[in-house]
């Protein structure tokens, strides 16, 4: 968490940084730099007269606008680097000063796959020859990707059975109870209280219908463990499948220290080093992971069907941004062109939120799918498995963009082709005999440059988060609180209802994202650069205010 608030720090202030160097660069080019390509028009003539104004500034400008992206990017780049050292030398002298699981364990590969109940003890026997001490104990990485649903199911049949035991008989006992108390009193007191019950109507409806769909949900349970019980022999099964299952050759053995660690990792990458079972060479070396970040389930999968499950996802994902952006960018964009050519005026409020929604929908599509597709390649890590993720989600993101504003901006084009739209030299753009000519053009700089400011601000940079506090904290907390009020729960159960989600390196895509869709607004209309920039400021504020409460 402490180096995520460092690297948002950092990110704030290359903004204001940008920020300053672009206002500095608008004294020195003149202030039609802060506000070239955004002028609105409502005719052809007003068109016109403003690709005449911004071409002449344009050209004028363009060479120190050049210079100022270039220095921002050698900027960019070696604080990139030096901030990359900083982060790498806090994450070293943590590790030497503190003492985590990872610095205790040995990754152990070379084993051959076997199926029983003495694999573990004879693996931790050898180890124990093999290095020259004893250890804290071995976790065999077994290949249970396929029978994982019922394994879990299985483990968590007697907790399971046990809560839902107390939950019945605690409500047998309270009814009785209230029964006492309103034959006594004639009162209908509620057993959670009425002091937490919500003053507003509305509210309070909807908080009783919440906590209705929690107890449904308690009772299903419930139900589900009776079944379960009613059918018996549930420790057999349990066992046969324990017993069947193989593992993947792989250990993770846990020694008494470091050094005793690092010794055994030396002393089994001797030539002369023991074999196991007479013909296994095994391999060792230190662990970077913690035990909570394991994906214990996936030692099985091969690289083969790891990349098979990439293309396939990448498939998903490009048909999904190409069906989004024809489906719903297209026709909203179709929508607006033509209501703009016919009465001159720029979207209303209900179409700029619609716009909004659009994107905020979309990205959100592309986070699932990405994370989705990440989770199934099935890598042994869950850093691994979030690295996938922000490689995925952020080429993701620039296509979907590059898709949904290259949509926008084809139905811009042929609007202003309905227009007889001219460039400054007085050709119809509709003559521009190639695609880059029609993209450099002052009028398609000017519409594509306000498209991707929609698109950036505040649909990207602001929306998304203020959502995921309402939706992933507040609600959430709230629910929490209101159950907790109306129910009986242990302490374990109680701070898991009221604790936010944990942080996830998923962030660190957020704000990349973010920025490479600001890095392309320096290659359109000028005017929207700076409200780009300030826009991406506010998104970030919010964003590390709210990652501090949480």
């Amino acid at each position: 968490v402490m180096l995520l608030f460092r690297f948002q720090v950092a990110v704030m202030g290359f903004i204001v940084l940008a920020i300053t160097g672009w206002l500095l660069l608008s004294v020195e080019g003149g202030s039609e730099l802060l506000v070239l390509g955004t002028i609105p028009v409502e005719d052809p003539q007003e068109m016109c007269r403003a690709v005449h104004w911004g071409r002449s500034i344009r050209d004028r400008v363009r060479v120190m606008k050049l210079i100022f992206t270039a220095c921002l990017y050698v900027v960019a780049s070696l604080g990139a680097l030096v901030f990359a050292v900083l982060q790498q030398r806090t994450v070293d002298e943590a590790n030497d000063r503190l003492a985590t699981m990872m610095d205790y364990a040995a990754f152990c590969s070379g084993f051959p796959k076997e199926a029983g109940r003495d694999v573990e003890e004879n693996v931790e026997d050898f180890l124990a020859r093999a290095t020259g001490g004893p250890l804290v104990g071995v976790s065999v990485c077994w290949g249970y990707s396929g029978d994982e649903e019922e394994i879990i199911s299985h483990m968590v049949g007697v907790d399971v059975r046990r809560r839902a035991d107390a939950e019945v008989r605690r409500r047998s006992i309270q009814g009785t109870v209230e029964g006492v108390d309103r034959g006594g009193q004639g009162s209908s007191a509620s057993p959670s209280g009425d002091s937490r019950t919500c003053s507003l109507p509305v509210v309070g409806w909807i908080d009783r219908l919440l906590l209705w769909v929690l107890d449904l949900a308690m009772w299903k349970t419930a139900r589900k463990v009776e079944a379960d019980l009613a059918e018996g022999g549930e420790k057999e099964v349990a066992t046969q499948l324990l017993e069947n299952i193989r593992s993947t050759g792989i250990v993770i053995a846990v020694f008494h220290n470091e050094q005793a660690r690092d010794d055994a990792v030396k002393a089994l990458k001797q030539p002369g080093a023991p074999l196991y079972a007479g013909t296994h060479r095994i391999r060792a070396e230190s662990w970077t992971a913690e035990p909570e970040a394991i994906n214990w389930g996936n030692f099985a999968v091969t690289p083969a069907t790891r990349l098979r499950k990439l293309l396939f996802g990448v498939f998903i994902m490009v048909m999904a941004i190409l069906t989004w952006g024809c489906c719903f960018y297209g026709p909203y964009a179709y929508y607006e062109a033509t209501s703009y050519q016919d009465s001159g005026r720029p979207p209303f409020f209900g179409g700029e939120m619609t716009f909004t929604m659009l994107v905020v929908l979309g990205n959100q599509l592309m986070y699932l799918l990405c994370m989705a597709v990440a989770e199934s390649m099935g890598f042994k890590t869950l850093d691994d498995t979030m690295a996938c993720y922000l490689v995925l989600y952020n080429v993701a993101v620039l296509v979907n963009t590059a898709v949904d504003v290259s949509i926008v901006g084809f139905i811009a084009y042929m609007t202003m082709i309905a227009w007889n739209t001219q460039t400054d030299d007085g050709v119809l753009i509709s003559e521009l005999p190639t695609v880059a000519a029609v993209l450099q053009s002052y009028p398609m700089m000017k519409v594509m440059g306000a498209t991707l400011y929609k698109y950036n601000f505040p649909s990207c940079f602001l929306v998304p988060f203020v959502l995921e506090a309402f939706l992933t904290t507040a609600v959430p907390f709230h629910l929490g609180f209101r159950f907790i009020g109306a129910h009986r729960v242990d302490l374990p159960t109680a701070e898991a209802l009221l604790a936010p989600f944990p942080f996830e390196l998923g962030r660190y895509g957020d704000i990349l994202v973010n920025l490479s869709l600001t890095a392309l607004s320096f290659f359109l209309a000028s005017g929207w650069i700076l409200w780009t920039l300030v826009g991406l400021l506010m998104g970030n504020l919010f964003i590390i205010c709210f990652d501090h409460i949480r």
